[in-house]
Formats: C-alpha cells, sequence, structure tokens
C-alpha cells in the first residue's frame, strides 16, 4: 500500500533511508544550518518554559520554537524526501507552519514589552490573518502545480499574502517595540530589555522572510539555508537579557545555551564530506563562539561582581544586626534600670507626701489653732499641691507595675451602672464650677454587668471625665452607658479644645500630652497609657475620636459583657 502511494519518485534521488529519503541529495551546509538551530532553540523554549511555566511570555516563546522546529523539519523532508507526493505534501504545509511564527511573534513582543495580555481585538485579528492562510492551502492559491523535474512545488497567489504579511508583522513588532519604550520611564532595564528583544526577534524573521523571498523570486531555493541561521540571532540576544537582566526567572541560561550550541554544531559536520566545506564551517562556527563567548564572559563578570557585592551587603548587615542587638539589650537594661528608679523613688515619695496633706488638713481643720484667711488659703494651696503630687507619684507607681508585671487586678462581677452613677455625682462640683453642661445618659433598667476590678475601672473613666472637664472651657460634657451587642459601651462626649490627628496618633504614648498640655501642665502624661492599659486588661480598649482642634473630641471605652473572669 505504501508502495502504491509514493510510486512516483523524484529522478535524481534514491530512497536508501527508511525507504522514503535520501540524505546525500541536500545541499552541504543544509545539516549544518538546520539542526542545530532546531536543538538549541528547542532546549531554550524548554528551558524557559520549565523555569516560568505560568508565564504567558514563556508559553509563546516555547510555541515559536516548536513551530520553528516544525517548519524545519518539513524543510527537510522537501529536500531529501525521495517520492513527489510526499514532497509536494511538504511543500503544501509550509504555509500552514510558516506563518504562526509571525503571528505568534507580535503576540510575544506586545506582552514582552507591554507586560500584559493583548486585547481580545488584536487577538481576532491575528486569528484572522492566520484563518486566511488555513482556508487557501488546500486550494489551487497555495501550490497549484509541481514541477516533477526538479521535484518541488509551484507557489501560488496565497504566497503574496503571507510575504505581505510577513513584512506587515515586522513593521507591527517595531512599531509595538518603539511605543512600549516612549512610554517608560528614561534608563531603565527594561528599555534596555525592549530593544534586545525586540532587534533579536526582527533581525531573525527579517532574515526568514527575506530569503525565502528571495529563493521564490529568483528560484535559488539554496539560499532559504540562510533564514534559520537568524533563529541563532534571536536565541543569542536572548540568552543575554536572560543572564543580565534575569528575564524568565532564569540565571545561568546563557552558558548552557552556548555549549548546547557548540555541541550542536560539532555534531552537523558529521553530515559534511567536502574538507573545504568543513574549514568554513568551523570557521563560521568559532566566530559565533567567540561572539556569544564575549558576552557570557561579560555576564559572568556582572554576575560575579554582584554577588561578591551581595556578600558584602550580607556581611555588613551581619554587623550591623549584631550592632543592633547589642544596643538593643542595652536599651532593655536601661528601660529596667528606669522602670526600678521610678518605683523606688515613687515608694520614696509616698511617705513625704502623705505627711505633707495630713498636716496641711489638719492645720486648715484648726487642729493646731485657728488660721486667718491668708494662712488658710496657702493650706489649702498645699494640701491641693500635694494631692496633685501625689496623683502623678501613684501614676507613675502603676506604670512601673503594670511595666514589672506587678499590677493586680481583683476581678468580680461589677455594675457598671453604680461605678458610673457615683463618678458623675463626685465630678459634678467641678463641672459646675466651670460652669458646663453636664448630664449622664444611662438605662435605668440595666446594671451592665462585667467583670472587672471595680476600683481600676473606675480609675480608667475618671480620667477620661477629668480630662474632659479640664479641656472644655465653655459648653457641655455627656457621659453615656450603653450596651452593644455582647459589648459595653462607656462614651465621654465634649466641645472641648479637640485633638489633631497627629496629636491623635501618639495620644496613648508613655508621658504623651495633647494640645491640652500647653494650658494644663499639672498632670503627668500618663493618663490616658494607664487608662488603656487597664482597659486592655480587662479584654477591652480605650479609643479616641475628633473632628479636629476646637471641634471637641469623644473618649470611648469597650468592656465585654460577660460573666467568665479574665485571666
Amino acid at each position: 500500500m505504501v508502495d502504491s502511494i509514493f510510486s512516483n519518485l523524484c529522478a535524481d534521488a534514491a530512497p536508501s533511508f527508511l525507504r522514503f529519503f535520501d540524505l546525500s541529495i541536500a545541499p552541504t551546509l543544509l545539516y549544518y544550518a538546520y539542526i542545530p538551530v532546531v536543538i538549541i532553540s528547542l532546549i531554550l523554549g524548554l528551558f524557559i518554559f520549565i523555569k516560568d511555566k505560568r508565564s504567558l511570555v514563556s508559553k509563546l516563546f516555547l510555541g515559536i520554537s516548536i513551530l520553528f522546529s516544525l517548519w524545519v523539519i518539513n524543510i527537510i523532508v522537501q529536500w531529501v524526501a525521495v517520492p513527489t507526493s510526499l514532497v509536494h505534501f511538504s511543500w503544501q504545509l509550509t504555509g500552514i507552519l510558516e506563518v504562526p511564527i509571525f503571528l505568534l511573534s507580535v503576540y510575544f513582543v506586545s506582552v514582552f514589552a507591554k507586560q500584559q495580555d493583548i486585547s481580545l481585538k488584536s487577538k481576532l485579528l491575528l486569528s484572522l490573518f492566520y484563518f486566511v492562510v488555513l482556508f487557501f492551502t488546500p486550494t489551487a492559491y497555495n501550490i497549484p502545480s509541481f514541477n516533477l523535474a526538479d521535484c518541488q512545488g509551484n507557489v501560488g497567489l496565497l504566497w503574496k499574502y503571507i510575504y505581505a504579511l510577513e513584512l506587515f508583522c515586522v513593521f507591527w513588532i517595531g512599531f509595538i517595540a518603539i511605543k512600549s519604550y516612549k512610554n517608560l520611564q528614561s534608563n531603565s532595564d527594561n528599555k534596555n530589555k525592549i530593544v534586545m528583544m525586540t532587534s533579536g526577534i526582527m533581525l531573525f524573521l527579517l532574515v526568514f522572510s527575506a530569503s525565502n523571498i528571495y529563493g521564490e523570486l529568483f528560484k535559488n531555493y539554496e539560499i532559504n539555508l540562510i533564514g534559520p541561521l537568524g533563529m541563532i540571532l534571536f536565541i543569542g540576544f536572548t540568552a543575554y537579557i536572560i543572564t543580565a537582566y534575569k528575564t524568565f526567572n532564569s540565571h545561568v541560561v546563557s552558558g548552557q545555551i552556548l555549549v548546547y550550541a557548540l555541541w550542536s554544531l560539532i555534531f552537523s559536520l558529521m553530515f559534511i564530506s567536502n574538507i573545504t566545506v568543513i574549514h568554513y564551517v568551523v570557521a563560521v562556527t568559532f566566530l559565533l563562539a567567540i561572539a556569544f563567548g564575549i558576552l557570557l564572559i561579560k555576564s559572568i563578570k556582572r554576575e560575579v561582581s554582584q554577588r561578591e557585592h551581595l556578600e558584602e551587603l550580607s556581611y555588613q548587615l551581619e554587623k550591623s544586626n549584631l550592632s543592633l542587638a547589642e544596643a538593643n539589650d542595652k536599651l532593655k537594661g536601661l528601660d529596667k534600670l528606669k522602670t526600678e528608679f521610678l518605683s523606688l523613688a515613687s515608694h520614696q515619695l509616698r511617705s513625704p507626701l502623705t505627711a505633707i496633706k495630713g498636716y496641711a488638713s489638719m492645720l486648715s481643720e484648726g487642729a493646731f489653732g485657728s488660721l486667718d484667711s491668708k494662712q488658710d488659703e496657702a493650706v489649702k494651696r498645699i494640701y491641693t499641691s500635694a494631692q496633685g503630687l501625689t496623683n502623678i507619684v501613684e501614676d507613675l507607681l502603676n506604670v512601673s507595675k503594670i511595666e514589672q508585671g506587678g499590677m493586680k487586678y481583683e476581678f468580680a462581677p461589677t455594675s457598671l451602672s453604680t461605678v458610673v452613677t457615683t463618678l458623675y455625682n463626685e465630678m459634678k462640683v467641678p463641672a459646675e464650677s466651670k460652669s458646663l453642661d453636664f448630664s449622664l445618659e444611662m438605662d435605668n433598667h440595666d446594671q451592665f454587668i462585667v467583670s472587672a476590678d471595680a476600683t481600676k475601672i473606675k480609675q480608667v473613666f475618671l480620667n477620661l471625665v477629668d480630662n474632659s472637664i479640664k479641656y472644655t472651657p465653655k459648653g457641655f460634657v455627656k457621659i453615656s452607658l450603653k450596651r452593644e451587642g455582647g459589648n459595653i459601651i462607656f462614651s465621654v462626649l465634649d466641645n472641648g479644645m479637640g485633638i489633631s490627628p497627629e496629636t491623635k496618633a501618639k495620644l496613648f504614648e508613655k508621658f504623651s500630652r495633647g494640645e491640652g498640655g500647653k494650658t494644663n501642665t499639672g498632670g503627668s502624661g500618663l493618663g490616658l497609657y494607664l487608662a488603656q492599659q487597664i482597659a486592655r486588661a480587662h479584654k477591652g480598649d480605650v479609643t479616641i475620636e475628633s473632628p479636629g482642634l476646637g471641634k471637641g473630641s469623644t473618649f470611648i471605652v469597650t468592656l465585654p459583657a460577660s460573666g467568665s473572669y479574665p485571666n
């Protein structure tokens, strides 16, 4: 059956290889020009794809490599096949394999340059170009006749379309590259990569198409042997930008490609019998090895230099980390000393302050005899100042306890309604002394039970209410207690000085004071820090809301309404 199908043979050939091929009739440089290029392009395409399987650019590069390899195999069949029907069929397939190389190259350059997929409109346009080739391939517009004497096909009108389309694709690639180049920032590596990649693929396609057009015009088909050599330029440019710019997530590919290329070129010499031709081939191989070897050496030097620089940076970073670790240890030690000093100093201050307050109170009450009005006023100022200093000492002691982990909490079911009502009654006097509208909003039917240390949670609420009264020159201070889901919310709203965004960001830090600190210098700057730490120990938090300076503020305490005791 096979013999009947391939009964007509080319006149200048005899089927000496696999019954269908005659390797001796091919031009001398056929195997040297085609075989190494196919091997190298496939290896590079597979290597890039394996290194970055998810990348569309890698997939397109592999597609170009595979199509080019199939095209080369098809051309080799045209040269060495003996049955005329097989040669004729191979001629008819040429356009189907050749055109997508150019169309995929346009797709590849667009994605590579823009770093994104092309539009659906562009995909449809590329598909339409290829559909024309597919539609007319089995017709007389492709290969209308076959020359039995020369054992080659005669091309039809379809090939004028194919050659025009190929040149159009080359100009299209150039347009994409120029447009993408202009859109990038100056002196960027992406610009260099676009120039190198576009130059390589345009040289490949121009040499490829021009040799085919020239061979068809002058019926000198041996000139087509030059065409695939353009792929070597494309491979060379690609290997260089991979090494120089780490494209395709590959780092050492250029050295491997050079080695594979030399292997392939040397292997192809086995198919050449003319010693003179071998000399020329070896000379060309030597020149190619020098050209790409120089690029490779430069890339390796750059890689070594970068690695040495990274090692130096790593060494410096390690030294810096050690220095920072030592500095951090020293800071921790100093912080511990500071905390211990504050604790000691606070304890030492508490006793004399207690004595000062006690004697001032006794003097004011007449325990040592009556005082005139000026003496009584002075004693009261002493008592008030001592009380303020006592509060600061208490704050310092509490901070020391928190930082040393010594703050003790006695959690128990606590009615916040009772705590807040008591607090409201106590703070009426200072609020009314400033003529402030002081109010409480609370559901009287709800006890608002939480698990808390009643004394310390009252301290949190007191601190916030006291701040609002202090920093509200006139207007109102409103206290509210309500339930939201599984939480109980205590809030203090005022129309006082307000808080700027810059101050708000650091208001809960130790010794941090807002704009009110300029008018009231008696505070310690620890009240809000302590309030937040105590609230967090109760599995809650303290937050602040303020539209800005002069627009008032709202202090919010959130506590979980649960019967369980925090650990």
